[in-house]
């Protein structure tokens, strides 16, 4: 994309909320932000909203999409919507950019392998320091001449690391071990959800858990979010509450069973105190 290009994207991306601004600062974009269906964009929308650019209206240039998507509690792109808005994107000559930071977690829920959506865009984003377990680490994966650009980017930006290798070791050990495991995350979540469900229905919709989040609405108790994390960093459990009543909550490697569990007993203590 060339400064001043447009990129589409769903209302709740991630990047158009929790990066900064860097698309605009660093790249001279414009987001173009269209609601979806529990983060998913819908091709009637993409296809309306393409315009070729002129003197009046900025070109577009990018469609991006999200995998698993952050702010709609962890919900799987459909290979099939993506693969529709790959085939119409390229019919137009815009590109497809795939925020795929839990892209395995979307794979193991699905059994639809990480390829596949992959081969629906031009260029793809994962995390290795999620769901896989690493300490640090994300990956972009393009064709040889967009991952060249890429590293000049980066350069230019401050990213040129040098002594990566024990960062590679790391990522290359998440692979290796980390894909499968994300099952028990996703069941873990599930327990969670549903325990927290048996303290009052309102507060988590269950058909909304398909991956390792769980978010959970704090407005049957009259309470913010904020406050029942910090009551609930007292009894030794951390989780990510919002201004307002909304809180998320996320499974890892680091949680097991027992964790889950003692995790419900400290929100029954906290909510019904």
């Amino acid at each position: 994309a060339r400064p001043g290009d447009e990129v589409i994207c769903e209302t709740g991306a991630h990047f158009l909320h929790f990066e900064g601004g860097s698309v605009a600062a660093h790249l001279g974009l414009m987001m173009r932000p269209v609601p979806g269906v529990r983060g998913t964009l819908q091709p009637e929308d993409v296809e309306r909203l393409i315009r070729p650019g002129n003197e009046h209206n900025p070109r577009s240039a990018v469609v991006a999409i999200e995998n698993t998507h952050n702010s709609a509690g962890g919900a799987v792109f459909p290979i099939e919507t993506a693969r529709a808005i790959a085939n119409l994107c390229r019919e137009r000559g815009v590109k497809v950019h795939l925020d795929g930071a839990r892209l395995f977690n979307a794979q193991v829920a699905t059994g639809t392998p990480a390829a596949e959506w992959a081969a629906c865009a031009d260029t793809v984003t994962f995390c290795f320091s999620k769901g896989l377990g690493a300490p640090i680490g994300s990956m972009v994966c393009s064709t040889a001449d967009a991952i060249a650009e890429g590293r000049r980017v980066r350069k230019r930006m401050g990213g040129g690391m040098r002594q990566v290798g024990v960062i590679a070791a790391a990522a290359r050990v998440a692979l290796d071990t980390g894909i499968e495991r994300l099952a028990e995350d996703h069941a873990n979540a599930t327990r969670l959800a549903q325990g927290l469900a048996d303290l009052d229905s309102a507060c988590v919709d269950l058909a909304s858990v398909e991956t390792n989040m769980v978010y959970v609405d704090l407005s049957p108790w009259r309470l913010l979010a904020p406050d029942v994390a910090e009551r609930l960093r007292t009894e030794g459990v951390l989780t990510l509450g919002f201004p307002g009543s909304s809180m998320r909550l996320v499974t890892h490697r680091d949680v097991d069973i027992a964790d889950i569990d003692r995790t419900l007993l400290a929100f029954k203590k906290v909510l019904l105190a």
